[in-house]
């Protein structure tokens, strides 16, 4: 992996230096024959690939490795991505292009049929965009066997602790347009009643409310996602969302609950006198 990095984008004046200079460290060995000692198949054509720089046509040179990461038994997932990320639409679309001469089939084909839960996801959307947005890591999230409600909370909480709020208001919109489906309807289908309230209020402000807090701490903590007649709450989480305040910041928190989750004098709490006093 070190030599594709120190190889990879490099320009012709560039690489003769580099191999000028392994010649007189390695004792007169030339790198192409140092390569031909420790590399074999797929790596050393990738490496001799790379070897060429600008001699080499970009978007066949970038075919070529792709065909060469998905050929075969196993697929080079980190290095599909490599080739695909960053590129623009024209890039991508000359390398499409070039990879129907090379594999004889479509890039897209190939990356449907060699890849799987998250790293589908990943390929196909650096494929179609050069890049991986927010709302495809939410997606690779969600798919596979399980899904990582972690990730998906993780992801958005990171957008709004970065103060990405452009970013994560047009979140649920581009979600909808890469994946045809709403990111909110997605959430409710594939996470766990807890995860998914908190998903949501991190959808909405990029970070929990008192509100918020006291609704998931209503809703117990891990495995114990209920909150009936009180058994699996967090009392202490309960409290410290009213610790501190002001009668009347109390009551403008209660109020916020209950228009959002219901009414909070409904919900068994072992004790009020935080609440009301």
């Amino acid at each position: 992996a070190e030599i594709f990095r120190v190889l990879d984008s490099r320009t012709s004046s560039e690489l003769k230096i580099i191999e000028s200079d392994f010649k007189e460290v390695s004792g007169g060995m030339t790198l192409s024959s140092a390569l031909d000692k420790s590399l074999s198949g797929k790596e050393l054509r990738k490496a001799k690939l790379y070897l060429m720089g600008e001699d080499s046509q970009a978007d066949v040179r970038d075919a070529t490795l792709l065909h060469m990461a998905m050929d075969g038994a196993g697929t080079d997932h980190k290095g599909v991505l490599d080739v695909l990320y960053g590129k623009s639409s024209s890039e991508l679309a000359q390398i499409s292009h070039q990879y129907r001469t090379v594999a004889g089939r479509e890039l897209e084909t190939d990356i449907e049929s060699e890849h799987s839960g998250k790293q589908k996801v990943y390929a196909q959307a650096a494929l179609k965009r050069g890049r991986i947005e927010p709302a495809d890591s939410i997606k690779a999230a969600m798919s596979g066997w399980l899904t990582d409600g972690e990730m998906v909370k993780g992801t958005i909480r990171q957008m709004g602790e970065a103060g990405r709020f452009t970013e994560l208001e047009n979140l649920q919109a581009n979600y909808k347009s890469f994946y045809g489906t709403g990111l909110v309807d997605d959430l409710r289908a594939n996470l766990g009643s807890r995860d998914y309230v908190e998903a949501k209020a991190l959808l909405e402000n990029g970070t929990l409310h008192p509100e918020d807090e006291i609704k998931l701490a209503i809703m117990g903590k891990g495995y114990l996602t209920f909150g009936f007649l009180g058994y699996g709450t967090d009392p202490k989480t309960v409290e410290a969302q009213f610790s501190g305040k002001t009668h009347e910041e109390r009551q403008v928190i209660v109020e916020r609950f209950n228009r959002k989750y219901g009414d909070l004098s409904d919900v068994a709490i072992d004790d009020q006198q935080f609440i009301d006093r």
